[in-house]
């Protein structure tokens, strides 16, 4: 994985925060305690994610069978994504 540098700027208050994950979680300084912190918001948000995903299954299930139903109706047309000049 590659590596990018980057600058932030914190409050006293930040910092203080920052130091207090590093001391609570056996961290070597605060620049760790954020990576943890980066990590952790993605976990979350990969969480809230799954669940969101997991309610609209009943939304996704009659989204399809509309889509089923106007292909068989006839109601539908061929998309050629090579040919469609607004893909391209």
């Amino acid at each position: 994985m590659t590596q990018t540098p980057l600058t932030i700027t914190l409050s006293a208050n930040e910092q203080a925060v920052l130091q207090t994950l590093a001391q609570e979680r056996s961290l070597s300084d605060p620049v760790a305690a954020f990576h943890v912190l980066l990590q952790d918001a993605a976990s979350v948000y990969d969480a809230l994610w799954d669940q969101s995903f997991a309610k609209s299954q009943d939304v996704l299930e009659r989204l399809a069978n509309e889509a089923r139903d106007e292909y068989i109706r006839g109601e539908t047309e061929e998309l050629d994504l090579d040919a469609d000049e607004r893909l391209i």
